[in-house]
């Protein structure tokens, strides 16, 4: 239940390509991807298991899936996608 104007802004967001992170000499990402649903679920499935060991044995804060789980989950799973609910 995620407001169409919200999905649409995350839609136009750009992404580190996991399978090929090639850079320019001034460290920017060449390929970038565009917003996945399938990988925002995936590292949203993650959120709360960040301060887990198995975690940070797994996804270095450095590490570029890090990177990606931090926008997904963190940006927009937690905070942009958010609904006030009034009762």
């Amino acid at each position: 239940m995620i407001p169409l104007n919200h999905q649409q802004n995350a839609e136009g967001i750009l992404f580190i390509n996991e399978e090929n992170p090639s850079t320019y000499p001034d460290g920017s990402y060449l390929a970038d991807i565009p917003w996945d649903w399938n990988q925002f679920y995936k590292y949203l499935s993650m959120s709360g298991l960040h301060q887990t060991d198995a975690f940070n044995w797994e996804m270095s804060p450095d590490s570029i899936e890090y990177q990606n789980y931090y926008k997904y989950a963190i940006i927009y799973g937690k905070n942009s996608f958010k609904k006030d609910c009034i009762d």
